[in-house]
Parts: structure tokens; C-alpha cells; sequence
């Protein structure tokens, strides 16, 4: 920003993930230079709120562009038609306390019929394996670690879990979407602007492990309906959801802040 500052480029800046509040010597250098931007743009309504409260900025004035990603030319073999009362959960992301998965696994018991699968791996990873070991989960959790995107050529899931405690526009629900996977999720950030419940998924308060388990238990239990949205899930994110409609709209972006 003070390089675009001092060569009186117009600035462009993006804004991912609601972060806390800046030192206050942070906040000294960043607001002024803020107010030279020609645009700030954020990934959610939700991220855009924080950033015209932390800059001072007036409400509205943050611009919104939804993340997208590549659509899939390569997805995993779909797996058989889970029966009524079974799952195979998908969890896909860093193992650290971000994404809440103590309360994925907390949930586990309650839902005797499902598999839960890890595809990540993080700090947390030797104290959740400990929480399975615990509850005696090990026949039904699977740590798979690192692999190398997309997760979705490697993976097929009835549903994938994100019960985060924080979120700007996470990819693993577009990615998961663009695949034909309804999504559980916590309400938080940007996840409401993707996931509409009922129809690509569900959304329930993060820290609850209560809501989760009725969540999953609501997917599991209708086949007929978890079909449906599946087929809704891959439209809505091929329409909305692309990289090819991200780019269009930087682009339609760029020219603006150029030509003003």
C-alpha cells in the first residue's frame, strides 16, 4: 500500500479473513493509507462489515467478490448410496482450533451409522487422533493427511463438515459444492452467503454439538432428499461459485478503478 502511496498507482486491496483488531501502531500506518485505496474488496458481507469498521471506512463502501475455483475435470469414483442412517463425513482442512473439529469429533458417538474422514493435518492433529482414541472412535475416523488438490479427485463424501469458529469464504465449501457434496457448517463469516440451508446444506452455531449431530442426522437419514441437494449444490456453485466468475468480476474491477 505505501509502495502504490508513493508511485500514485491506483491500490486495489483485498481483504480475506476478519482478523482482530491491528496493534494500535498498525492502525496508525494502515487508516490513512486507507483512505488512498480506490477500491477494498472483501469475500464476504460479513468480512466487508469488519474492514469498514476497523478502517473507519463508510458502511457500503467495501466491494464484494465472492471467491471462486476451477470447475473439477477430474472428481473421485462416487461411493455407493450410504443407507438410510449412515454417512461418509468428509472434513477437509487444517487441524488446528480454527476449524472446531474437537466439536466434529465430540459429535461422532451420537451417530453411530457414519464415518468421519480428516483430510488435512495440522498442530492438532496428536490431540484430536487422542479425543478419537478416547471415545473409541477408531473404526469409524480416519486421519487421511496431506494430499495434494484438488481433495475432490481423491475424495467422494455423502456430506462434508465445517464446523469452524471463524471463516471469511472458505474454498472447501465451493470446492465441495462444485463436486455435488451438501455442506453442514457453522454459521460464521461469509459460510451463510454460500451455503443456503436446506437446499445445498445446513448451518448450525459453531461450539454446538447438539446442532451439528441434528444436522448430520437430518442428511443422513434422507437419501432422496440428500440427492437433491447434491444436484442443487453443483448448480448453484457452477453459476456463482467459479474462478472464471471471480476473474470477470476483478476484471469489470480493474477497469473501473482505471478509468476513474
Amino acid at each position: 500500500m505505501l509502495a502504490g502511496l508513493i508511485t500514485r498507482t491506483p491500490m486495489v486491496s483485498v481483504l480475506h479473513l476478519p482478523t482482530p483488531p491491528w496493534r494500535r501502531r498498525q492502525q496508525w500506518l494502515v487508516r490513512p493509507i486507507a483512505r488512498r485505496v480506490k477500491a477494498y474488496v472483501c469475500v464476504s458481507h460479513h468480512s466487508a462489515r469488519f474492514a469498514e469498521s476497523m478502517l473507519g471506512m463508510k458502511p457500503g463502501s467495501a466491494r464484494v467478490i465472492h471467491n471462486g475455483m476451477p470447475v473439477p475435470t477430474v472428481l473421485a469414483p462416487p461411493v455407493p448410496e450410504s443407507p438410510p442412517g449412515t454417512l461418509r463425513i468428509g472434513a477437509v482442512g487444517r487441524l488446528d482450533p480454527q476449524k472446531g473439529l474437537d466439536v466434529l469429533i465430540e459429535a461422532m458417538p451420537a451417530l453411530p451409522g457414519c464415518r468421519l474422514v480428516l483430510v488435512g493435518d495440522g498442530p492438532d492433529r496428536a490431540e484430536l487422533e487422542e479425543m478419537v482414541r478416547v471415545r473409541s472412535l477408531g473404526d469409524r475416523v480416519e486421519f487421511a493427511g496431506w494430499i495434494d488438490g484438488p481433495w475432490t479427485a481423491t475424495w467422494a463424501f455423502d456430506v462434508v463438515a465445517m464446523p469452524s469458529v471463524n471463516e471469511g469464504f472458505p474454498l472447501v465449501i465451493v470446492e465441495s459444492m462444485l463436486a455435488g457434496i451438501p455442506v453442514v457448517a457453522s454459521d460464521v463469516g461469509g459460510i451463510s452467503e454460500i451455503v443456503v440451508p436446506g437446499s445445498t446444506g445446513f448451518l448450525v452455531p459453531p461450539r454446538d454439538p447438539d446442532a451439528l449431530v441434528e444436522a448430520l442426522r437430518t442428511v443422513a437419514t434422507d437419501p432422496a432428499r440428500r440427492r437433491a441437494m447434491a444436484a442443487t449444490c453443483r448448480a448453484v456453485a457452477l453459476e456463482q461459485f467459479t474462478d472464471r466468475a471471480m476473474a470477470a468480476r476483478y476484471e469489470a474491477l480493474y477497469l473501473e478503478v482505471r478509468g476513474s
